[in-house]
């Protein structure tokens, strides 16, 4: 899946950034969205506590950027930030912009903000079960967004909806639309959510672990629905996801997040090829592979990520590295590797 760098190969190294800089994602002209040095805290008993830290990262027109790493990493808090659907009781975002078309999503009101949810902003959830209206059905849920957004009739509504049920693999479309979100297998909801987020031709779509519940068949009908609409529509796609495979299959750039902070970013073919920081060598690594060894066993990564409470300037993984040395308590420099290729550690 990846080698790692070799020492010979550090001549590459164009540069390195100096700790107190970020790294300038992809240099794109034609980014639709653009993060820059977002923070979102909780509050806690011990205090307010970064959830994300200063995350940096573009996502352009047409594109599927991945954003990827172990649970608890911080993925799924940056979306919802992005998506400004936070609990402001226990979290809210304290830095950074969120530029979407020029616009910064934290400077919209909640109503200009919920305007653009669904219609040109829009989410599939990690847990179907709990994003849908379990007291509506799923015909009458899925028509409410066209009918508000596109102004689109009932009937008329009802037809796109049946034919973007068709599109996910639902079979029986008509029957489903009269069903309740506790009818449906996990699968089905996973499906109905990603028809809802799809159904308007949304410029920016979050995907956070779009095919978790699904078999591997659906899983590719449903990406490959996904990258037909960026490819037609120029819709920026973010790909939540700790499935390696699908980031390598389809898509363009990665970020790699550890506790709260991005440590590499790359395009897809340099990561996989040429990964850099310690911990994306240790995820690449654990992935099972056909072109291994049947006894060679797979890579676990020992140890827990450090709590936020406990989480300093210095690197959060090197707890867990076998490569830390005493100067990786120290804030990490983002080291240049050439063509978008960036990464925070010394040891790159």
């Amino acid at each position: 899946m990846g080698s790692m760098l070799a020492s010979g190969d550090m001549s590459s190294v164009a540069r390195v950034v100096t700790s107190d800089m970020k790294p300038d994602p992809a240099g794109q002209t034609t980014a639709l969205l653009q993060v820059r040095e977002l923070t979102t805290v909780f509050k806690t008993r011990a205090g307010s506590l970064a959830a994300v830290d200063r995350v940096s990262f573009d996502v352009g027109q047409g594109e599927i950027a991945a954003l990827v790493g172990e649970s608890g990493s911080g993925k799924s808090v940056t979306a919802l930030s992005i998506m400004g659907l936070l609990d402001p009781r226990v979290a809210s975002v304290t830095g950074g912009r969120l530029m979407f078309e020029g616009t910064d999503l934290r400077a919209l009101s909640s109503d200009a903000l919920r305007r653009l949810r669904g219609s040109t902003l829009s989410m599939v959830f990690q847990e179907p079960m709990t994003s849908l209206n379990p007291t509506m059905t799923i015909g009458r849920q899925l028509s409410e967004s066209l009918e508000l957004h596109q102004r689109l009739a009932r009937s008329e509504a009802r037809d796109r909806v049946r034919a973007m049920l068709q599109a996910v693999g639902i079979s029986d479309p008509e029957r489903r639309l009269a069903a309740y979100p506790h009818e449906l297998s996990g699968g089905m909801r996973q499906r109905v959510m990603v028809a809802s987020a799809l159904s308007c031709s949304p410029r920016l779509l979050l995907a956070d672990e779009p095919t978790t519940a699904l078999d591997v068949t659906t899983q590719a009908q449903i990406l490959e629905l996904i990258e037909a609409l960026a490819a037609r529509s120029g819709t920026a796609v973010l790909l939540i996801t700790h499935d390696l495979g699908l980031v390598a299959r389809h898509a363009k750039r990665v970020n790699v997040m550890y506790a709260g902070r991005l440590v590499e970013q790359a395009p897809v073919h340099s990561l996989f090829a040429h990964p850099a920081h310690p911990y994306t060598r240790a995820l690449l690594a654990s992935v099972p592979r056909l072109d291994r060894p049947r006894q060679t066993a797979v890579a676990a990564i020992e140890g827990l990520p450090p709590a936020l409470d406990q989480r300093d300037e210095g690197c959060a993984f090197r707890a867990r590295c076998p490569m830390a040395m005493p100067r990786c308590a120290e804030p990490q420099p983002w080291v240049n590797l050439g063509a978008e290729h960036v990464a925070a550690c010394w040891q790159a």
